[in-house]
């Protein structure tokens, strides 16, 4: 199944401007491709400053919970996360439309855009973090994991 035809998986990455903000730039990157207007300090108040996100530890719940609940607490948007997650299911959910993937040994969030069958098409907030891009392969995958999501449903 795929997502609302209003998706925008091509928007340019919104670029993280401190070393803590990843989830809130790909969160705010997600809430931009459903057509909402974000950045990434308003994605940091939304989210939830300092409870949920703050200078110290960035997103403080690695699951992904806090940004699932802001996304169907602020748009009543069908949202769902994950703790874990394969590379199968990361890229079946990226087949179907808007994904925030963030790896724990990675200690970064990521938007994923969409999937060519070989590799994961990211917006990535900071594109030179263990030499990961806007790319994922899945050798880096496996290196970087365990990972969780957080996808809106259609």
């Amino acid at each position: 199944m795929s997502f609302d035809p209003d998706y925008n998986a091509n928007l340019p990455p919104i670029r993280q401007t401190v070393d803590w903000t990843c989830s809130a730039c790909s969160w705010a990157w997600l809430a931009n491709s459903i057509g909402q207007h974000e950045t990434e300090w308003s994605a940091v108040e939304k989210i939830g400053y300092p409870t949920n996100i703050n200078s110290t530890y960035g997103l403080m719940d690695a699951t992904g919970a806090a940004l699932d609940e802001t996304y169907s607490s602020l748009w009543g948007w069908p949202s769902h996360h994950s703790p874990q997650v394969t590379w199968s299911e990361v890229t079946a959910l990226a087949y179907a439309g808007p994904l925030l993937l963030g790896g724990r040994s990675w200690c970064h969030w990521t938007a994923v855009t969409g999937t060519d069958g070989v590799g994961l098409q990211l917006a990535n907030p900071a594109p030179t973090w263990f030499g990961v891009g806007d790319w994922l392969e899945r050798v880096e995958f496996d290196r970087l994991g365990s990972w969780s999501a957080v996808w809106l449903a259609a």
